[in-house]
This record gives C-alpha cells, sequence and structure tokens, in this order.
C-alpha cells in the first residue's frame, strides 16, 4: 500500500458551530496523490457532521473503507484509487502492465453490453470498448464477434491494433481479447445501444 498503509480519518472541532466534522484524510491524500499533486490539506466538508445521530454512519463508512483492505477488495481499492474510479462488488476487473510500464485497466460490469478500458497513459479517462471495436491485423482470427465493426477487407490490411480510434501493441489487443473471453458471459442477452 506504500506511505498509507494505515487509513486515518480527521475529527476536527469547530468552536464556531460547536460541532465535530469528519474526514477521511487517507482516501483525499491517495486521490489527490494519483492525479499528480502533492496534498497539503484535508478538506472538511460541512456535511460530513460527526453527533449522536450521525455516529453509526460514520462507523458504517470506516469500516466499509477500512474493509476494502482486505483480500480482492484491497486489490480493487488499489486500483481504483490508482484510476480514480470506484468499482463495484460484481464488476470484473482485470489489470495488466505493458512493457512501457503503462497500466492497463479492463472493467466489464454484468449486464453491461460494453466494458471499459482504462489506461494511464490516456490519463485514466474511461473508454467504452466492445469485442467488435476490437481491430486486429490479419483479419477475424479471433472468431466472431471481434473486430466485426471493420469490414473484412479492413481486417485484412489493417497494419496495427487498434479499439475505439486507440493504436495498440500486439500484447495489449491480445489482452484485451482475453479479457472480453474470460468476460463473455457477463454481456451474453444484453443488446448493444
Amino acid at each position: 500500500m506504500g506511505q498509507w498503509d494505515v487509513p486515518v480519518f480527521c475529527v476536527v472541532f469547530d468552536p464556531d458551530t460547536e460541532r465535530l466534522y469528519w474526514a477521511n484524510a487517507t482516501e483525499q491524500l491517495r486521490v489527490k496523490g494519483h492525479e499528480g499533486s502533492r496534498p497539503r490539506t484535508i478538506r472538511l466538508s460541512d456535511t460530513k457532521v460527526l453527533d449522536d445521530t450521525s455516529l453509526a454512519g460514520f462507523v458504517d463508512e470506516a469500516r466499509a473503507y477500512v474493509g476494502g483492505y482486505r483480500g480482492r477488495n484491497a486489490v480493487l481499492a488499489h486500483l481504483g484509487e490508482m484510476a480514480g474510479v470506484s468499482f463495484g462488488r460484481s464488476d470484473r476487473v482485470l489489470h495488466w502492465v505493458n512493457d512501457c510500464d503503462e497500466q492497463l485497466i479492463f472493467r466489464q460490469r454484468p449486464g453491461e453490453p460494453y466494458a471499459t478500458l482504462l489506461h494511464s497513459d490516456l490519463d485514466w479517462d474511461p473508454v467504452r470498448i466492445t469485442p467488435a471495436r476490437l481491430l486486429i491485423p490479419g483479419g477475424s482470427s479471433l472468431g466472431p464477434g471481434f473486430g466485426s465493426d471493420f469490414p473484412e477487407e479492413l481486417r485484412r490490411i489493417a497494419p496495427v491494433p487498434l479499439i475505439g480510434g486507440i493504436i495498440l501493441n500486439m500484447p495489449e489487443a491480445l489482452w484485451l481479447a482475453s479479457c472480453f473471453s474470460a468476460t463473455e458471459w457477463a454481456r451474453r442477452g444484453v443488446e448493444v445501444g
């Protein structure tokens, strides 16, 4: 986990309002750190009041955050913080590092007709992708559905792999093809819209 191994929550008393306010310091520091800035402050929200009526909610939220540091949740929490997104429990999330040390994250939500590609070299901007949009040079050797958005002639002569306008190298394209294959069940029966 690095420099923030133990989750830290701040609780501050405001003498003007005579109220306690709280913030998840670890979460704020990680998000800002992954955005490339060096955080120096923790922001307190006026909606995060800690009193008799909100104590149970605070405890639940803190437990959920701390629980994210166990098993599969720990991996999802780390990847999500790295990419600045939150993954759901049912999301299928696959991670890969290419030969340029760029990070790629593939997310498939069950019931969605597309997956999402998050790529560190693209500033983690989410890109919706489908097997039909994955163009691999040499035709449709990956089977039905792959590259079907492209005419057969283009598939045969394509010089580089592509997905959604993003140029890939061959290992990235094959990794994405395997991600699509591994999550095909989650898109089964869902119409592309």
